[in-house]
């Protein structure tokens, strides 16, 4: 395509374009083919790209700056989010009419349900990238973003009225960050303790609803899925796992609901793992290792294989330590390839202990601090949490062996959830109240954790 700049980094130029490191020119997951009125190469483009790829045009969208008219060739990512959710009758407030929009902001992506509010049928369904990522993969650079006085509420609001406009009312839930960014509100009190996020209980203004808030880590998104997946009802033990950037969860258990979130970091999306990406077309989704060391793989849109997904990553670990190609400490004994241009290095297995360590130390924690011995059943949410294979997670140790069995994948239930609200004043109701009761539990505080998070590192 072709663009014209005045001194602009192309990420701001490019729509859909991805740069997980916040623009520090470090992951090298923004390249773009460029030519035209350019500046200079950086010393993080020479680093990351070298000297033959940048005499071939390839260049670093959050280093390189348009000074002029610009041609530029980059893959967009399609922006494609798993938006089903298992088959659940919901409430319909009498007297309603016209459509509604239940949207659910993601980090990554934004989903977002078109709803006829007389019957509760759901129209259609559209999804995209979220355009706050050329400001970072993580919520931590989101949030230094703003600080610095980059404007992140426009782009999102931008995105969501080109996919949500023409509705009569609206619900929205997403993680604290990514509400109070949409809500034009200051984020500096998420980015240092005590993690006071700007407001807590629902806001109803002009026909929106945005949910509330447990903490400054976990948000509407997870009340959402919570409400969705009854987590208020009945008496059994349930866990809630959203294993993302944030790794919320939630435990029901004697008619109380504990809450945390372990920071896994975006291991899981893509970002820091050297071919990582997300669930787009050419992502390795499985990965089975044969007994002759060859891999039988599955690729998201059956064609060639470009990086590997989340789902993939786990599945590869698990088949490289069940046939020793990794030992409990994570030595990775030799680079592995899975296609051309497509493998797995030393790092990127470390990357995945450092987010393991962190959900599986968060599950452990919380079980103890509201005096859970069993789990009667454990719910998978989010594209990739219900993506997962439930053996590859408990053969890595991501979940424990207790669990086998139990694990059930629900789907979006945060966009089910925002579903459920936009159709019930009960069901917000409902969601106000578990945000409510929810007892959060700070990790960081626990005197064990860094033992716990230290333990759940190893692959045993």
């Amino acid at each position: 395509m072709r663009i014209q700049g005045n001194g602009e980094l192309l990420t701001a130029l490019l729509p859909g374009i991805n740069a997980p490191c916040g623009g520090k020119g470090r992951c090298g997951k923004c390249r773009v083919k460029a030519r035209g009125a350019l500046s200079q190469p950086t010393a993080a483009e020479r680093a990351a790209l070298g000297e033959q790829a940048l005499a071939e045009g390839v260049r670093l969208a959050c280093q390189a700056r348009a000074l002029g008219e610009v041609e530029v060739e980059f893959e967009r990512d399609s922006g494609e989010v798993l938006l089903r959710a298992r088959e659940k009758a919901m409430a319909v407030d009498p007297g309603q009419s016209g459509v509604g929009c239940a949207i659910d902001v993601g980090t990554t992506t934004l989903a977002v349900y078109r709803v006829d509010l007389a019957t509760g049928r759901v129209l259609g369904t559209d999804s995209a990238m979220n355009p706050q990522r050329r400001f970072g993969a993580d919520v931590i650079s989101r949030i230094q973003s703003a600080a610095r006085g980059e404007d992140l509420t426009a782009p999102i609001r931008e995105a969501l009225g080109g996919m949500a406009g023409g509705a009569c009312r609206w619900t929205v839930v997403g993680n604290p960050a990514m509400m109070q960014l949409l809500c034009g509100m200051p984020v500096d009190g998420l980015g240092r303790a005590p993690f006071t996020p700007a407001y807590r209980a629902a806001i109803e203004k002009d026909g929106a609803y945005v949910g509330p808030l447990i903490s400054g880590f976990v948000g509407a998104d997870a009340v959402s899925a919570a409400l969705f997946a009854g987590l208020d009802q009945g008496n059994a033990t349930r866990l809630l796992l959203d294993v993302g950037t944030n790794g919320e969860m939630l435990l029901a258990h004697g008619g109380e609901i504990g809450a945390c979130a372990a920071a896994a970091g975006p291991a899981f999306e893509g970002a820091h793992i050297a071919c990582g990406m997300g669930g787009a077309p050419g992502a390795i989704r499985r990965a089975r290792r044969l007994e002759d060391g060859q891999w039988e793989l599955s690729v998201v849109g059956d064609g060639a294989p470009r990086g590997l997904c989340g789902s993939g990553l786990i599945d590869a670990i698990a088949g490289l330590l069940a046939s020793g190609g990794i030992d409990e400490t994570g030595r990775l004994a030799e680079e592995v390839s899975f296609a051309p241009g497509v493998y797995l290095t030393q790092q990127d297995v470390r990357e995945v202990q450092l987010a393991k360590g962190a959900i599986a130390a968060g599950i452990e924690l919380l079980m103890r601090e509201m005096g859970v011995a069993e789990i009667d059943e454990c719910y998978l949410t989010g594209g990739f949490g219900s993506a997962i294979d439930p053996a590859s997670a408990l053969a890595i140790g991501l979940l424990p062996e207790s669990l086998a069995g139990k694990i059930v994948p629900i789907g979006n239930a945060a966009g089910m959830g925002a579903v459920e609200m936009l159709l019930s004043r009960a069901a917000r109701e409902r969601a106000q109240a578990i945000a409510a009761r929810a007892r959060y539990i700070e990790l960081s505080e626990l005197e064990d954790f860094q033992d716990a998070f230290v333990e759940h590192m190893l692959f045993e």
